[in-house]
């Protein structure tokens, strides 16, 4: 582990939002983690009634959607709906909000975390939309890292996991 603990800063250490089909019709795509051994994420999914629609949802009750809630349960792929019904109301896909866990011991507080956070719109500008391969996946990279603190009147070690996106050049 001290080994992992070393080599954090790792290239392409994340890769979400692989395998996004951008053919056909279809109501959902899948997320894919490519995280390294002792790293998970939690991804919450959050819907809005669909344009032109007035209708609410009560209480909003049931308009998220959560994958990945706990470290024994992981699932490095997670399949994202795009559109959905809840009390008759038609919803779409707003925001997908992740959290990046990096576990550096077997306690239930040995982690650090960061967050990520994908928003859809209907439209984009030319220049931020991504490409599909012929597969019809889409995939973006980053780079997590530890960084190392002390904190409170022991001077306890804390440690605080960094991630950021990456482009072709690093």
């Amino acid at each position: 582990m001290n080994r992992t603990l070393k080599n954090m800063t790792l290239a392409s250490c994340l890769a979400l939002a692989q395998g996004c089909t951008a053919l056909g019709k279809s109501n959902s795509f899948t997320v894919t983690a490519d995280l390294p051994p002792e790293f998970t994420y939690e991804a919450t999914a959050t819907y809005v009634p669909a344009k032109g629609e007035t209708c609410t949802v009560p209480g909003g009750k049931d308009t998220q959607i959560g994958y990945n809630s706990g470290r024994e349960k992981y699932e490095r792929d997670s399949k994202i709906l795009l559109r959905r019904t809840v009390s008759g109301c038609p919803l779409v896909l707003q925001s997908i909000d992740f959290y990046i866990y990096g576990w550096y011991g077997k306690s239930w507080r040995d982690f650090g975390r960061d967050s990520a956070l994908i928003v859809v719109r209907d439209k984009l500008v030319e220049v931020k939309k991504g490409t599909f391969n012929a597969a019809g996946e889409s995939e973006f990279a980053g780079q997590c890292q530890w960084l190392f603190r002390t904190a409170g009147k022991t001077r306890v070690l804390r440690k605080l996991l960094d991630c950021k996106r990456m482009d072709e050049t690093g």
